[in-house]
């Protein structure tokens, strides 16, 4: 089932890329790729939100499943990533796009490594700490690839451009929740004998594999976020601003 479903992705991209080729108003025109910043910030954007979905997803369950925190409760350790989000704002106004890129994907892998290293009793005020990094590497990354792509993208397709910087966001947490998940899964499986996730609560015992299995998925999501890093650093932009539309010709 697996192999056919990657299949059909495959036939369905080339499909997609077929059509895109040949439509006189393409919904993502491929001339956008021959400019290197853009195809560079959708890269950087689609890794970004692998890495985001590893952050979001899985440290919920860490602490609904490993440590007993209400669904509520959990929720609220997000405010300490929105802390980050609104501090980077300040931190970071005046920084180049490269080097916010840059400072943003590090601090964000930073952070995934960090949270790599979660055992059943870290202490709580650790998360948080950690949550409060994502969210200040996070901050510097999503105003600042819109940024990019409508600095670099041409005058005739810059809306266009800016709403692809959104699809490879959905793509890209898309594809983490289902690699991600998948390896969570496999993991777990294989440290607990065939357990999946909703047994690990009726199995104390089984809490600790939970958790190291989890750290693989941290683990995965900082590699996927240092890659992000490496694609940042290598970006290549311009100050010029996209060339203005032609003026329609006056109708005689």
């Amino acid at each position: 089932m697996i192999l056919g479903l990657g299949a059909a992705a495959i036939v369905s991209l080339a499909l997609f890329l077929r059509r895109q080729a040949t439509a006189e108003h393409p919904v993502l025109p491929l001339s956008l790729f021959r400019v290197g910043a853009l195809r560079g910030a959708f890269l950087v954007q689609a890794l970004c939100s692998v890495a985001m979905v590893g952050t979001m997803v899985y440290l919920m369950l860490y602490l609904q499943v490993a440590r007993g925190v209400t669904a509520t409760g959990a929720a609220g350790y997000l405010v300490f990533m929105a802390l980050g989000l609104t501090a980077s704002g300040f931190l970071g106004r005046n920084a180049s796009v490269r080097a916010s890129l840059v400072a943003g994907t590090g601090a964000t892998a930073l952070a995934l490594a960090w949270l790599a290293f979660l055992r059943p009793d870290t202490s709580l005020w650790l998360v948080r700490a950690a949550l409060t990094l994502v969210g200040l590497g996070f901050g510097q990354l999503l105003g600042k690839l819109i940024m990019l792509v409508q600095q670099q993208a041409p005058a005739a397709h810059l809306g266009v451009a800016t709403t692809g910087i959104r699809w490879f966001q959905n793509l890209g947490m898309a594809v983490g929740s289902a690699v991600l998940g998948s390896l969570l899964a496999r993991v777990l499986a294989a440290r607990t004998g065939g357990l999946d996730i909703s047994g690990v609560a009726t199995h104390p015992a089984a809490v600790g594999a939970f958790v190291s299995s989890l750290g693989v998925v941290f683990a995965v999501a900082a590699a996927v976020m240092t890659a992000a890093l490496i694609c940042a650093a290598m970006l290549r932009t311009t100050d010029r601003r996209p060339e203005p539309l032609k003026e329609p010709a006056p109708v005689a």
